[in-house]
C-alpha cells in the first residue's frame, strides 16, 4: 500500500508550484532591462556574464552589451571600471557578481 504524503509535504509540493507559477507570470510579463558595459578581452566581463548564465534565470530578464570602445562617453565614465551592470536603469553591479546574487536582485525587483 502506497504511503500518503503528510501534510507538510503537500504544503511544500503546493508552496513549489506556486512559486513556479508566480516566477512564470513575471517571465511574461515583467522582464527586466539588463545593460552590461563591457569592451572585447575584458576577462571580468566573461566571467560576470558566465555568473549570470548559472543564475539560471534567463527569462527574467532582456541582456544588452555595450561595447564602451564605440563612445566615448561611456569610455571616459567606466574606461578603469568595467564590467558595470545595470538593471532597469539602476547601477546594480560594478566589477563582480556571483550568481546568488543576480538571482537575488531579478526575483527581489
Amino acid at each position: 500500500m502506497a504511503r500518503q504524503p503528510n501534510l507538510i509535504h503537500r504544503f511544500q509540493r503546493n508552496w513549489q508550484d506556486n512559486f513556479e507559477n508566480e516566477r512564470c507570470k513575471r517571465t511574461l510579463t515583467q522582464r527586466a532591462k539588463v545593460i552590461l558595459y563591457s569592451k572585447p578581452g575584458c576577462q571580468l566581463c566573461e566571467e560576470m556574464k558566465a555568473e549570470m548564465a548559472r543564475a539560471d534565470c534567463l527569462g527574467l530578464y532582456e541582456l544588452e552589451e555595450i561595447n564602451i570602445e564605440t563612445d566615448e562617453e561611456l569610455l571616459l565614465r567606466y574606461r578603469y571600471d568595467i564590467p558595470v551592470l545595470t538593471i532597469n536603469g539602476v547601477e546594480a553591479f560594478r566589477h563582480r557578481l556571483t550568481a546568488e546574487e543576480f538571482g537575488a536582485y531579478l526575483t527581489s525587483a
